[in-house]
């Protein structure tokens, strides 16, 4: 009896450390994770040539404004 009884309590304290290891590598690996995640974010180069990305923005927003002050100069 007091054998069954030592390795069921054995058996329960090893559970504890492991549940208790697990955790603390799981916090671990989340803060890990979370500066992997978030540093080619504010690394990452542009990805569009700045005339594709100026001609985008013009798009709808009246591009000709530019060229009426432009004529309005020259005359």
């Amino acid at each position: 009896m007091w054998i069954g009884a030592g390795l069921a309590g054995m058996l329960a304290l090893s559970l504890l450390i492991g549940v208790a290891i697990a955790r603390i590598l799981g916090m671990i690996g989340e803060e890990i994770a979370e500066l992997v995640e978030a540093e080619p974010w504010t690394s990452a180069p542009l990805t569009r040539e700045p005339e594709v990305l100026a001609a985008a923005l013009e798009i709808g927003t009246g591009a000709d404004v530019g060229d009426r002050r432009s004529h309005s100069s020259r005359t």
